[in-house]
């Protein structure tokens, strides 16, 4: 059968058969994929070409909860957590406590105890270290923008709980000190008492039972009684008290000994707590078997000295920490110990 012609008698052309036509078409192609491969967009281009046959993840993300933790705190509710430690930030080095929030900080003061307490926007410090520490724990103050401390508690009247604690009290202003009711004769004790005196802050000595609100953690005092029988073993008669914010329950018991300890064993608080702040920086006159079961802890921050000669912290007191399955934080190795709470959630170093 013969062809079908044109007009002109030759076979019609395809639409795309003319050569001027042909070039316009190639010449924008060819700009396209230019301009798709400088902006980087070529394979996205092509990848949408491309049918789409693989599924669509739904699964929800994962909470931080559950996260292994690659820097920083580490949440403790995350399962067979064991991080690394790292070396404590010096004075410069952290930021200025949370508006909201505890967080418990206990600076790297040999074999003396200084705490920092910070809750919700209010601050506390706990004894003042030894004479020597001043110019640190006040570098470790202004370094975390604290201007005034709304609490201050020397747990009982021994140099190294507050030796540079007067020339704290001179250089910030505080709102109302907490003191054993054991008095001492000693130059650095009435060195603290002059200054309270001269700085116009409020003292109480705290019983048993007396509770303090504390941003949004409630203090409640456990030791000394006013009639304790302790005689004039002074670390018998430190202030011991338990913080509780949200789910998360701390125990600070300064210097206390087993004398203390089995009177609090015996009285009728609740010592259950989450953190332990040992007493007596570990030494075995304290922390005895039966005490650590009723406090059941899980972590224990011991304030020491490696070079101290009397060997504190207790190999024993470790063993009896370690038997418990304790988390064991030390000032000589771990260097100024932090440990936050938002209340459900405690961040460990």
């Amino acid at each position: 059968m013969p062809k079908k012609r044109g007009r002109d008698g030759d076979a019609p052309r395809a639409p795309f058969a003319s050569p001027l036509v042909c070039a316009v078409l190639f010449a924008a192609l060819l700009f396209l994929v230019t301009a798709l491969a400088l902006e980087g967009d070529l394979g996205s281009f092509l990848y949408g070409m491309a049918p789409t046959d693989a599924p669509v993840s739904t699964q929800a993300p994962v909470p931080a909860e559950t996260l292994p933790a690659s820097s920083g705190a580490v949440p403790t509710e995350t399962p067979e957590a064991s991080p690394a430690l790292s070396p404590s930030p010096g004075p410069s080095d952290e930021q200025a406590p949370a508006e909201t929030g505890f967080q418990m900080h206990v600076l790297r003061v040999g074999k003396a105890d200084c705490l920092l307490l910070c809750c919700d926007g209010q601050t506390m410090l706990v004894d003042g270290g030894n004479t020597e520490d001043e110019d640190y724990i006040k570098a470790y103050l202004d370094a975390r923008g604290i201007e005034r401390l709304d609490y201050v508690i020397n747990t009982h009247p021994h140099e190294d709980h507050l030796g540079a604690l007067d020339q704290i009290v001179r250089a910030y202003p505080v709102g109302q000190a907490f003191l054993s009711p054991k008095t001492h004769t000693t130059r650095h004790y009435e060195q603290l008492l002059d200054a309270l005196d001269d700085c116009n802050v409020p003292v109480s000595i705290p019983e048993p039972g007396d509770t303090l609100a504390f941003g949004g953690s409630t203090i409640t005092f456990l030791s000394p009684e006013p009639d304790a029988d302790f005689g004039e073993e002074i670390n018998n008669w430190s202030i011991v008290f338990l913080l509780e914010y949200g789910r998360h329950r701390f125990l600070f018991m300064g210097d206390a000994e087993s004398k203390a300890e089995s009177a609090l064993r015996d009285g009728p608080f609740d010592l259950s707590a989450d953190v332990l702040k040992v007493g007596h920086h570990g030494s075995n006159t304290s922390s005895k078997q039966r005490f650590l079961e009723k406090v059941s802890p899980r972590y224990a921050v011991i304030t020491c000295d490696k070079e101290e000669e009397k060997g504190e912290p207790s190999d024993k007191v470790l063993s009896r920490l370690q038997e418990l399955d304790v988390k064991i934080y030390r000032t000589d190795e771990d260097g100024d110990v932090v440990i936050r709470s938002d209340g459900q959630t405690l961040f460990l170093p």
